[in-house]
Order: structure tokens, then C-alpha cells, then sequence
């Protein structure tokens, strides 16, 4: 009898509770046509607990702002930076595209690049999907912001100020630095 109920209690269907964070995980595969992937990505939402239709992106950036601190908007930069240690972190290795450049240093040391990424990039709620050279050297910062991402932004940065001001449809937006 006590075998029984032990057995009634432990079997039947397994509950598998998903998280919204298990949305991430849902990436496009290799020759994998883009309505194919919509198709498949919205099945997967449906699996998830309910969620707002923005709630993608909150928690995305939710996450860089958690964990990619330390970003330098540099208008003498020609470049967009990122540390293999934050794509690391983010769990984005497999995003790198293998694109070996040799960059330069404002000291003039030279650095190899391990790749190039693509993600979006929240300041105050304007989002811009921005590519960034992977390094795996160090610098003073986790990422580093070129000029054209300043100019795509029409934001105005002040060093001095630690301060970034730029344009929005709700009007003038200030990012005030650590």
C-alpha cells in the first residue's frame, strides 16, 4: 500500500516550469529563414509566462545596464569597443563574427580584434542596434561608444560634465556619467 501511494505521488507528467529569461535562449539557426524563426520564436513566447510586448527589450537592457557599467562615449574613437569578458558574461560568444582588424590604441599600441557583435545599445529608453569590435585586451572601460554612434544618436557628450544630452520625440534627454 505504501509502495503504491509512493509511486501515485511520483509519476505522471513532470511539470517543467519556464522562465521569461528561457526567451534568450531562442536564437535563429543556420539557414533558417527569418519567418521561419518568427514563426518558431513566437511559439516559444506562448510556452512563457505572460509578458508585456516590450518586455524583450526591458530585460534585455535590464541586463547590459546590470552588467556592462563602465561605457566611454569618446568623440576622438573611430571605433566601437567591447571587452570578450562582457560578451562573456552576457553569454553572446556564439554572436561573435570571426573579423580579425588590427586597431590602435591612443597610445599607439596596437590591438587585434577577436570578432565582431551586434546588439542593441538602451540610453534612456532610445534604442540603436550597434556593432562593436570584440577585444579581448583591457582598457579603463567595459565598452567604448565611436563618433558615428554619437552623431546616430544627435547626442552631444561632455566629458567634463560626464553628461550625454540628445534629442528624443519626449524632448531633450540627459545621461548623467558616474
Amino acid at each position: 500500500m505504501l509502495a503504491y501511494s509512493f509511486v501515485k505521488a511520483h509519476t505522471g507528467a513532470i511539470k517543467v516550469t519556464t522562465r521569461k529569461w528561457d526567451l534568450f535562449k531562442v536564437r535563429q539557426k543556420d539557414n533558417e529563414m527569418l519567418r521561419e524563426f518568427i514563426s518558431r520564436f513566437q511559439m516559444e513566447r506562448m510556452d512563457l509566462p505572460p509578458v508585456t510586448d516590450d518586455w524583450a527589450v526591458q530585460a534585455f537592457t535590464q541586463a547590459l545596464n546590470e552588467q556592462v557599467k563602465y561605457v566611454l562615449v569618446d568623440r576622438g574613437s573611430s571605433a566601437n569597443i567591447i571587452r570578450s569578458r562582457v560578451v562573456e558574461k552576457l553569454d553572446l560568444q556564439d554572436q561573435i563574427v570571426p573579423a580579425a582588424r588590427v586597431l590602435n590604441g591612443f597610445n599607439m599600441a596596437s590591438e587585434t580584434t577577436k570578432g565582431e557583435i551586434m546588439f542593441p545599445v538602451n540610453v534612456a529608453e532610445t534604442i540603436r542596434e550597434t556593432m562593436f569590435h570584440v577585444i579581448e585586451g583591457d582598457m579603463g572601460y567595459n565598452a567604448l561608444l565611436k563618433r558615428p554612434w554619437i552623431h546616430n544618436m544627435r547626442a552631444v557628450p561632455s566629458a567634463l560634465h560626464k553628461v550625454l544630452k540628445f534629442l528624443t520625440s519626449k524632448g531633450v534627454k540627459m545621461v548623467y556619467g558616474e
